[in-house]
């Protein structure tokens, strides 16, 4: 009899308990919608180019104090593309593929890059049936670009592709995403290696994330000590970066399947200190395969094509972790590297291109990007971007 009375007792503190816990749960998602929202996850396994974005979802992104704290929420529409749904028949249809610099999560939508492309256009067309589409994609290299492009044109049509590139990290991209090699004549062709659920996708999947979103639980962890982690100095990052760009290319040397996240972008060390080495140069050859594929492709299906270069923090401020100064100690570091390799062989094939280094360089650059761990170009940033880029594709629209 004693036994049961506690097995009774045993069942309604449990009871009582989940209801407590659920009833706070509930008060807690009624004060703070926004942190339900970021509880989903965005991506997506895509087989052909590794990872996309979900359709119909709707997140947040919380900037860093010293970038102003501020709370972004974005959404996709049901093509899986950042922004409202496609317009039917457009006046003028453009697409700007790029990685997260052209997602831009950490922008409110009228202040993206694409946007503000479209608000330069407009005026200078003097037409309101533009449409840009943003087709940024958060970790994405020139390589899943080029993929998508070609996916992509016949579906939607474009008249005009933005080929955005991040001269920090999309180097790297080609030789880790495995989904291009170069055949012995040096061109690029696709790999075929197989391709797998990034493990940063299957993180935010699955009961253990459940548990883990729930609002009580990450209230109850921030009463809950950290373990210092020491900072890193300048030089222990370079270190850092030389470590992990011998990885990535051993991998590709090697001829195995991509084992890296599609999420985690690295500043391209060795094409920037090293140029001559023999990474860098494998991954100049790649880059230059693939931009040459897209503007073919383009070519080929009468879309008026722009490659669009974006230099980095490193290589113009002293904004985030390390910077040129860090740099100066390889006797080959040039701050132009990462953008001069690419821009000089747009020019040499007659490709469109806009090279943002000297934009950047002569309008005060740490004004153009964030600050801290975050190494991407900011509201101001893609501002002057979109300006500069719309006078060029008006003299290729001109062209015609």
């Amino acid at each position: 009899m004693v036994i049961k009375r506690h097995i009774i007792d045993a069942v309604i503190i449990l009871v009582v308990t989940v209801l407590l816990f659920l009833t706070i749960e509930f008060v807690l998602r009624l004060i703070y919608p926004e942190k339900v929202i970021e509880a989903r996850s965005a991506y997506r396994f895509d087989p052909e180019i590794l990872v996309s974005l979900k359709p119909d979802i709707e997140k947040i992104f919380e900037r860093q104090a010293i970038n102003g704290g501020n709370i972004i929420t974005w959404k996709t529409n049901s093509q899986g593309f950042r922004g409202p749904e496609l317009q039917k028949n457009p006046g003028l249809r453009i697409m700007v593929y790029g990685d997260s610099n052209i997602q831009a999560r950490f922008s409110d939508y009228k202040d993206t890059y694409p946007q503000k492309l479209k608000k330069y256009l407009s005026k200078q067309l003097k037409d309101s049936g533009i449409e840009v589409i943003n087709a940024g994609l958060v970790g994405a290299g020139p390589d899943q670009s080029l993929l998508r492009f070609k996916r992509d044109a016949k579906k939607f049509k474009p008249d005009v592709v933005v080929f955005h590139i991040f001269s920090a990290n999309d180097y790297g991209d080609l030789i880790k995403n495995r989904l291009f090699n170069l055949n012995p004549e040096g061109e690029v062709v696709l790999s075929g290696m197989p391709t797998k659920v990034d493990p940063e996708i299957l993180n935010r999947e699955g009961f253990k994330h459940f548990i883990s979103s729930l609002l009580i639980v990450k209230a109850v962890k921030k009463f809950i000590p950290k373990e210092k982690v020491p900072e890193l100095s300048a030089d222990d990052w370079v270190d850092e970066l030389l470590k992990l760009n011998k990885e990535y290319y051993a991998v590709f040397k090697n001829n195995k399947p991509g084992k890296f996240s599609h999420f985690g972008d690295y500043y391209d060390l060795d094409v920037a200190t090293s140029p001559g080495s023999e990474s860098s140069m494998v991954k100049i050859k790649l880059m230059r395969g693939v931009l040459l594929k897209a503007y073919n492709f383009a070519r080929k299906n009468n879309i008026k094509f722009l490659v669009q270069i974006q230099p980095s923090a490193v290589d113009l401020t002293k904004n985030i972790l390390f910077s040129y100064e860090d740099l100066t100690k390889f006797p080959d570091y040039k701050p132009v590297n990462l953008t001069s390799f690419i821009a000089d062989f747009c020019h040499s094939r007659d490709i469109p291109c806009i090279n943002l280094y000297d934009v950047y360089r002569l309008n005060k650059p740490e004004e153009l990007y964030f600050k801290g761990a975050n190494n991407h170009w900011n509201d101001a940033g893609q501002d002057l971007a979109a300006k500069a880029s719309s006078l060029y594709i008006m003299k290729l629209l001109e062209g015609n």
